[in-house]
């Protein structure tokens, strides 16, 4: 089979064995040396990134600058170049990727340790979970639907008293858009209504009420990416500068 091999100097073209050993050792020559020239030029490593989980029906191998530079999101071999690159760069030589086989006509791309264990970075990012994230006691997620992608946004009620169930309650919002980024903004948008009631934000657990704010403001400060006001290195540099649920949400709001 043929693959393409994306960075960011350009595109090339690959032959790859169809074998699982073959593929393996093409991903391992051909995608992990271009990750780790990445990490050194300044990318993150991959569970820093805010880049998720998602399926590619294309052979297409891209690069950490790559993913971030378009649509931050990578299928299973580039998450695993990816975490191969941030291992053998803090010194664990015998990092390496693997490709195993999960059905009669699928290969999924992990990473052996040094130690021999196994790590799957995809389903630390989102795979097979519908893309549910907490951010500080707010449960979100995204998932396609007719003319584009539903968000869900859940904020938990911990001192609401609920006949029959005890305390405890949610408030959930759904809304729709074109795009993961536009489906999780409006989603947002209403959730932070909560924020005009004193009243249900007094029966919200303090963290969540924080979460919600510093998400409302998210969503705000990302529309200046649409722009064109900053550019990549800015991004970065708010990003890393974000607790880990709220990182994952901005890889979201900035998508275009």
């Amino acid at each position: 089979m043929r693959a393409e091999v994306v960075t960011p100097s350009g595109t090339r073209e690959i032959q790859v064995p169809d074998d699982i050993e073959g593929i393996a050792a093409a991903v391992n020559r051909e995608l992990v040396p271009e990750a780790i020239a990445d990490r050194r030029r300044g990318a993150p490593s991959v569970y820093e990134s805010g880049v998720r989980y998602e399926r590619e029906d294309r052979e297409q191998w891209r690069s950490p600058l790559a993913i971030l530079g378009s649509s931050r999101r990578a299928d299973c071999e580039d998450l695993a170049s990816w975490r191969v690159a941030d291992l053998q760069l803090a010194g664990e030589s015998g990092a390496r990727v693997e490709v195993v086989r999960t059905g009669p006509s699928t290969l999924h791309a992990v990473v052996r340790r040094g130690s021999g264990e196994i790590e799957d970075p995809s389903r630390k990012l989102g795979m097979g979970q519908g893309d549910p994230m907490a951010v500080e006691g707010i449960a979100w997620r995204t998932r396609r639907a007719r003319g584009g992608y539903e968000a869900e946004v859940d904020l938990p009620l911990g001192a609401l008293e609920i006949a029959g169930r005890g305390r405890g309650g949610t408030i959930r919002v759904r809304r729709k858009g074109p795009s993961k980024r536009t489906a999780l903004t409006r989603s947002l948008n209403v959730a932070s209504k909560v924020l005009d009631s004193p009243l249900l934000q007094s029966i919200m657990p303090p963290q969540a009420v924080v979460a919600l704010k510093a998400a409302k403001a998210l969503g705000k400060l990302f529309k200046i990416k649409k722009l064109k006001l900053w550019g990549a290195a800015e991004e970065q540099r708010v990003i890393r500068r974000l607790r880990p649920g709220l990182r994952r949400l901005a890889g979201v709001l900035m998508e275009d």
